[in-house]
């Protein structure tokens, strides 16, 4: 416990039961009592104003303290009484304005300095025990009279317990204060514990975008080989149509033959008509023979027809390659358009994803700042509880960063709600490019099943292949059933058209070896082609597992975002709460600054009041010296009647 520090400056004397009077001067109370030791002293209180003291003020002295102190200040003054008798006015005015001059410094506070207002007041009492004592009443003056005065003039220092209580509620209001900075510690961890959750949400998305990356990656080279074996199926329908060209011109040639065979048995019927006198079985047999040709003219004949049906059916099968290839080609550039597409999107989902845990770090390391500094500021008020008596510049200070801190606070929470803004605009995005996705699949699934229609078509054609091949096959049969009834008697004058009928039976066999051969690369090509629907339906079935997946993403994303909306009311009931708590710091700040200018105000009254002490003082100097002069004049006096009485002894016994 500290003691109170007095100021060290000589006080007046003042008479007593133990001083040396003046014998020139005349004692009126001998009952006097140094006003230190009065029941109106402040050292004279009560035991309940005592006990209040000792509530408000835990560092100060105890009563036998103060007792004995002002008795060692009576017994000093007592010493110095006859020491400062003789001095000069000018002398004690000096000392006596030094003191004052040291009392007002240590007055000097600033006006927002709450907590060394108690400090304040010790000195304050010091200089009203120092006043007292120095305006002590001299032997010659009345009592009572400055008694009087003494009380009225105490009742100007009432105001001074109520400072001490305003002081003690706004000790109760720092603690209030830090008991809510612990409260916004709580917060901020609780804000930590919710970034962690996002931290981990966010995590696990990173890991399903990847594995949706591997996926499409997969997706990718499956397309490729796909788009690989749609170009080999082009390059060999182009070789198929090529082939086909060729049996076109085979064909042609074929019928020019066939109309140069026509003139050739014309004029051999010519020939024929002018032997036909002279023999008549040969006339039979050229009837027949004749009907024999016509019946093959007419076979030829359905043999070109079926030719040019054929004809028609390949032009036809033509431009459905034609066709087919076409929509291959226009496939194979929308799959590269996707493949384009998705890369596109992956790169700025991953770039995204980085920009977001960049942020998330720097947000972190904020969070963690802040809760460094709120650390900070439970120390300094720890420290402010134990030096609220004794630091008065490093308290104005830390109130300064007090107001700082909350307003670094307050804009946290502002961001905090401009970043969860940010994620819902975020998760909107998301979802329109979910969107697009789903409509790109249906697309897909639109033309796979235009493919389908093209395979069932082929189908036909296959049909139509087979029908033709049995056509072939029956005609083969009629041409060698003709080719065995000719005679051996015709053989002189059917050399030509047996050779020719034989190169051209060969020529159809070798043909219908080749259709035969087409007809197992189109059965090759139908295995190919069921290969090739096997994929697509497991291609369909992977787009349903792919579209589910889309769909549960979706819900997910729902979900977070309804988390996202729950999220969003509780910031902006948390900003609620904060604008409350900037109202209550707001009525501190007003009641701060009223109790502010309350004091301003005492300040003003102490500053009349010390005018009012030094006009007295003016007042005690002026009648010091007018004392002074009489004294003076007396002790003229006394010498002069003195040395008449020695120079005329006569007369000083008449």
């Amino acid at each position: 416990m500290e003691k109170l520090k007095y100021v060290n400056a000589k006080p007046r004397p003042y008479a007593s039961r133990s001083s040396v009077p003046n014998p020139n001067i005349k004692i009126q109370n001998t009952n006097f009592t140094p006003r230190s030791l009065t029941l109106s002293s402040p050292y004279m209180r009560s035991p309940s104003s005592m006990e209040t003291d000792e509530r408000l003020y835990m560092q100060s002295p105890s009563i036998e303290e103060f007792y004995k102190s002002a008795e060692s200040d009576r017994n000093k003054l007592e010493k110095i009484y006859h020491q400062r008798k003789y001095k000069t006015k000018s002398h004690v005015s000096s000392k006596l304005q030094n003191e004052i001059n040291r009392l007002s410094k240590n007055f000097a506070f600033q006006k927002d300095d709450d907590l060394h207002v108690a400090k304040s007041l010790e000195y304050i009492k010091q200089a009203i025990d120092k006043i007292l004592i120095e305006k002590e009443p001299k032997p010659n003056e009345d009592y009572w009279t400055n008694n009087r005065n003494f009380e009225n003039s105490k009742g100007k220092f009432d105001g001074i317990d109520e400072l001490r209580a305003n002081l003690r509620i706004q000790i109760i209001q720092a603690k209030q204060e830090s008991e809510k900075a612990v409260k916004m510690q709580q917060q901020l961890k609780r804000y930590e514990n919710i970034l962690n959750q996002k931290e981990s949400g966010l995590r696990d998305q990173e890991k399903l975008l990847y594995i949706d990356k591997e996926e499409i990656i997969k997706e990718k080279e499956a397309i490729k080989t796909k788009t690989n074996h749609l170009e080999l199926a082009k390059e060999e329908i182009k070789k198929k149509a090529n082939q086909l060209e060729i049996d076109k011109e085979l064909l042609e040639k074929e019928y020019e033959q066939l109309e140069k065979n026509r003139q050739n048995i014309k004029e051999f019927n010519k020939f024929e008509e002018k032997h036909y006198k002279e023999n008549e079985d040969f006339e039979e047999m050229e009837r027949e023979f004749l009907l024999k040709c016509e019946e093959k003219s007419e076979l030829i004949a359905k043999a070109e027809e079926d030719l040019s049906k054929r004809e028609m059916a390949l032009e036809k099968q033509h431009q459905e390659l034609y066709l087919l290839s076409k929509s291959l080609q226009d496939l194979k550039d929308q799959i590269e358009q996707q493949q384009d597409f998705a890369s596109k999107n992956l790169e700025e989902q991953h770039n995204r994803l980085q920009e977001e845990t960049k942020s998330l770090n720097i947000k972190r390391s904020e969070t963690e700042a802040a809760y460094k500094k709120l650390t900070e500021e439970l120390k300094t008020v720890e420290k402010l509880k134990n030096t609220l008596l004794e630091q008065k510049e490093i308290s104005d200070k830390e109130i300064e960063k007090i107001k700082e801190k909350y307003g670094q606070k307050i804009c946290e929470a502002l961001n905090m709600s401009n970043h969860a803004q940010e994620t819902v605009k975020i998760i909107s995005e998301k979802e329109e490019y979910i969107d697009k996705i789903i409509l790109e699949i249906e697309k897909e699934k639109s033309e796979l099943n235009q493919r389908w229609k093209y395979v069932e078509n082929l189908e036909m054609l296959k049909e139509d292949l087979e029908r033709e091949r049995m056509v072939f096959e029956d005609k083969n049969a009629l041409k060698r059933e003709t080719g065995n009834e000719f005679n051996e008697k015709d053989t002189e004058t059917l050399k030509t058209n047996l050779q020719f009928i034989n190169k051209r039976s060969q020529e159809l066999e070798e043909i219908s070896n080749m259709l035969e051969e087409k007809m197992q690369f189109i059965m090759q090509k139908e295995n190919e082609l069921k290969a090739v629907q096997e994929i697509i339906d497991n291609d369909r079935e992977e787009i349903d597992s792919t579209s589910k997946l889309l769909k549960n993403i979706f819900t997910e994303l729902n979900e977070q975002r309804e988390m996202q909306e729950y999220e969003n009311e509780k910031i902006a009931k948390e900003k609620e709460h904060t604008s409350k708590d900037r109202e209550k710091i707001a009525g501190i700040i007003t009641k701060l600054d009223q109790e502010i200018k309350r004091i301003d105000n005492k300040e003003d009254e102490l500053q009349k009041l010390r005018q009012v002490l030094d006009e007295r003082e003016n007042l005690l100097h002026m009648k010091e010296r007018n004392i002074l002069m009489m004294e003076n004049q007396k002790i003229e006096f006394n010498n002069r009647n003195i040395l008449n009485d020695q120079e005329n002894p006569e007369d000083k016994d008449r």
